[in-house]
């Protein structure tokens, strides 16, 4: 299999450049594709605006920032916490 793997993202609206996804889950196990999967998405912040809240104005960020996981606030109102904010399943149709 040459290509068994998915990576989706989406966005988190409003937010200044925050994100979820999964990234290169491998859907073929066993010499076959799974009949269902479920898997955690993580929140990401994507370096490109300076926001630190949900309604923060656009701050482009100067130089451009890594893209970093989000363990902290404003999901974590300060308190350190498991990154997971969704699950996704994918199911063999």
């Amino acid at each position: 299999m040459e290509h068994p793997s998915i990576t989706l993202a989406t966005m988190i609206a409003p937010s200044p450049d925050w994100y979820i996804a999964v990234v290169n889950i491998n859907l073929f196990e066993n010499n076959s594709f799974v009949n269902q999967k479920t898997v955690e998405a993580h929140v990401y912040d994507a370096g490109t605006d300076d926001g630190v809240t949900y309604t923060s104005p656009d701050e482009i960020s100067d130089p451009q920032q890594p893209i970093t996981l989000i363990v902290d606030s404003p999901f974590g109102n300060g308190v350190k916490l498991n990154a997971t904010i969704a699950t996704v399943t994918f199911t063999k149709l």
